[in-house]
């Protein structure tokens, strides 16, 4: 093996069994050698293996974390195909999409500069609950000067953290109505809906 064979590696990741049991979507990842940086796509097989597997999305950014809707008729994920490409070096934030599994293009429902994660359908199929970084203020100057107070002050894809909490939105799949569930001085994360779909639960995970 040389370093060579690492372009021809295919890593799955995130598999996903629809709700029906019938299928199960997953995330396939690859390098792209042109651009040295990695590409992902997703995918669909039959549960019970009678068929190869089909490409559900395609495009030149990073196709992530998909989801079922309830009815297993809309797969919900996350994306970077809509970022501006100003700054080749510049890591590009991912948003939420939805792809009808009727066909058709794949349709934005947020837009913002943060990556968006924890998307979770409420159990009715009519919104999605996500987490993202509060916004950077409009009148924020940054003078390149960095000083941490706390133990956590990196990650390991988002580098040095900047102070910004994370926390819980809300955002409904036929307008793309987007509104934050949380706020405060700590991170919110992994939101899961409560049966009757009137809220999600706590989140977990909080950081203060």
């Amino acid at each position: 093996m040389t370093a060579e064979d690492l372009y021809d590696f295919r890593f799955l990741a995130d598999a996903q069994i629809s709700p029906d049991g019938v299928r199960i979507a997953y995330v396939v990842r690859t390098i792209d050698r042109e651009k040295n940086t990695y590409r992902s796509s997703i995918w669909s097989i039959p549960f019970d293996g009678s068929a190869p597997g089909t490409r559900l999305t395609a495009g030149p950014g990073q196709d992530a974390l998909p989801r079922w809707s309830p009815d297993g008729r809309l797969l919900a994920f996350l994306s970077d195909r809509s970022a501006k490409a100003d700054d080749p070096k510049k890591r590009k934030p991912k948003n939420v999409f939805v792809l009808s599994l009727d066909g058709g293009e794949a349709r934005q429902l947020t837009t913002g500069e943060d990556d968006c994660a924890d998307i979770a359908w409420s159990p009715d199929g009519a919104r999605l609950a996500f987490t993202r970084r509060d916004a950077k203020s409009a009148d924020a100057e940054d003078d390149g000067i960095r000083v941490w107070d706390r133990l956590r002050y990196k990650t390991d894809e988002g580098f040095l953290l900047d102070g910004r909490r994370r926390h819980v939105w809300i955002v409904e799949v036929a307008s793309g109505d987007a509104r934050r569930l949380t706020e405060g001085d700590w991170d919110d994360q992994q939101p899961a809906w409560s049966p009757a779909a009137r809220s999600p639960a706590p989140p977990t995970g909080a950081i203060s």
